[in-house]
């Protein structure tokens, strides 16, 4: 739920394998890729989405049983890695070209989540990491 990541906020990707497999009779490519995320909680466009992000971030925290004196309160920014396979099925008349179109998301998976805290008035900041995705 707090992993909405835009396009402007990954901020690596990384191609991990291609594979032309052949099913049915039918060839596919199928492409690995993984992404590093990274946004600040308060570059949300609306304050309604910023909102609904604080409350989120709240319920997971209450859900981690952080003792609140732990729980971040300055400046939240939310770092997220996922690996997602794209599969395309390969035509005999496609020989190579560059259409984007008919990629679909096969499989995707959140590998880690974190929450980083920093404050701008002691310099400090902290990582709070989430073993299971949220």
């Amino acid at each position: 739920q707090l992993v909405r990541f835009e396009r402007q906020h990954l901020c690596r990707v990384e191609p991990v394998t291609v594979q032309r497999l052949c099913e049915d009779g039918r060839n596919y490519i199928y492409v690995d890729i993984a992404f590093v995320g990274l946004r600040d909680m308060r570059d949300f466009a609306c304050s309604v989405e910023q909102q609904e992000m604080w409350q989120q971030m709240r319920q997971v925290l209450r859900k981690s049983q952080i003792p609140e004196q732990l729980a971040p309160t300055h400046r939240r920014i939310v770092l997220g890695e996922f690996q997602m396979t794209l599969r395309k099925e390969l035509r005999p008349e496609e020989s190579g070209g560059t259409d984007t179109k008919g990629w679909l998301v096969d499989f995707y998976k959140v590998y880690g989540f974190r929450l980083v805290n920093y404050s701008p008035v002691t310099l400090q900041y902290r990582v709070i990491e989430f073993l299971k995705p949220v």
